[in-house]
C-alpha cells in the first residue's frame, strides 16, 4: 500500500504542476561552466559521466532488458564483450536515457508509418548531452556563489549566467551539454507571463534570396546570412592539409584541429542564431499582425 499512496501522491503532484505551469511561459536559459575554476578530478568526473552515459544507452539499445537499477553494463571492446561498471551515473539519469531510447524508436516508426524510408537506430560512438530531469535530484542551483551542483560528481561546478533567471521563474529540468567551445547548462524554466504593449500594426513578411526578409511597409529588409569566417576556412584548411600529408585521424593533434573546427563553426552558427533572435524580437515588439507566405523551405534545399 505505501508504493502505491506514493505512485498516487506522485501523480496528483505532477497533475497540479502541470495546471499551474499551463498559464506560464516556458524559457530556457544557457549557463556556461567557467572551465578554468574547475580541478582535474572534476574533469575526470565530466569526462566518465558522458562516457558512461554512452555506455548505458548502447547496452540498452542493444539488450532491453537492462534497467535504471543496472550497476554495471557490457562494452564490445574489438571483438569480446567487457563488463564495464557505472560509478556516477545516477539512476534518473539512467532512466532519461531510457526514454530517449523508446522516443526515438517511436519517431522512427511514425516516420517510416508517413513513407519516409528509415534504418534502425544506431550506436553512438560518444555522448554530449546528459538529461537532467529533476531539480533538487540530478541538479542544484546555488545563485549566490554562482554554483550548480550535478548528481554524482562531488565538486559543484562554477557557472557563469544564472543572473538571467529570474526570481519569480520555477526551475524544471536541465540538460547537461558538451560542446567544442566548453560545458553548458540548458536550464528549462517556467515564467509569469507578462503583457507586451505591441502598436496596433500589421506587416506582410516576404522570403527572398538577395534579402532574406522583405516586409510590406517599406521598411529596410533584414539579412541574417553569414558566410563562413575566415578563421573557419583557415581552421578547415589547416586540418585537411595535415591530414592529406600523415592521414592519422587518431592521433592527439588531429583531435585538437578537428576541435578547433568545431569551434569555429559553433561561433559562426551563434552569428546567425543572434542576428536571427534580433530579428524575431524586432519583428514581435513592433507589429501586433504579421503575415507571412507560405513557403516551401524543403523545395529551395533541394536546389
Amino acid at each position: 500500500m505505501d508504493k502505491l499512496a506514493k505512485n498516487q501522491k506522485i501523480k496528483e503532484t505532477g497533475k497540479a504542476t502541470r495546471e499551474r505551469r499551463k498559464d506560464m511561459l516556458c524559457r530556457a536559459f544557457e549557463v556556461k561552466v567557467d572551465f578554468s575554476r574547475m580541478s582535474k578530478s572534476q574533469r575526470n568526473d565530466v569526462n566518465t559521466l558522458f562516457r558512461e552515459a554512452k555506455w548505458f544507452r548502447n547496452a540498452y539499445l542493444a539488450d532491453n532488458d537492462l534497467s535504471d537499477k543496472s550497476k554495471t553494463v557490457k562494452v564490445k571492446v574489438k571483438d569480446i564483450f567487457e563488463e564495464r561498471e557505472l560509478t556516477l551515473l545516477g539512476s534518473q539519469i539512467k532512466q532519461s536515457i531510457i526514454s530517449e531510447v523508446k522516443d526515438s524508436i517511436r519517431g522512427l516508426a511514425v516516420l517510416k508509418e508517413n513513407g519516409h524510408k528509415v534504418g534502425a537506430l544506431k550506436f553512438k560512438s560518444v555522448c554530449n548531452c546528459v538529461n537532467l530531469k529533476q531539480y533538487h535530484v540530478t541538479y542544484d542551483i546555488d545563485k549566490d556563489r554562482s554554483r550548480i551542483r550535478v548528481q554524482g560528481i562531488r565538486k559543484p561546478f562554477k557557472v557563469r549566467g544564472l543572473e538571467q533567471i529570474p526570481d519569480s521563474a520555477e526551475i524544471a529540468n536541465a540538460k547537461f551539454i558538451r560542446k567544442a567551445s566548453g560545458l553548458y547548462f540548458h536550464i528549462t524554466c517556467y515564467v509569469p507571463k507578462e503583457e507586451k504593449h505591441v502598436p496596433h500594426r500589421s506587416v506582410g513578411i516576404d522570403f527572398g534570396i538577395s534579402d532574406n526578409l522583405v516586409f510590406s511597409d517599406g521598411r529596410d529588409p533584414v539579412n541574417i546570412c553569414v558566410p563562413e569566417s575566415k578563421g573557419t576556412k583557415l581552421a578547415s584548411r589547416r586540418m585537411n592539409k595535415a591530414l592529406s600529408h600523415n592521414g592519422n585521424k587518431k592521433s592527439n593533434k588531429h583531435f585538437k584541429r578537428k576541435n578547433k573546427v568545431r569551434k569555429a563553426y559553433e561561433k559562426d552558427k551563434n552569428r546567425r542564431k543572434d542576428l536571427a533572435n534580433k530579428a524575431v524580437h524586432e519583428i514581435l515588439n513592433n507589429y501586433d499582425f504579421i503575415a507571412i507566405q507560405d513557403e516551401m523551405i524543403h523545395n529551395w534545399q533541394k536546389g
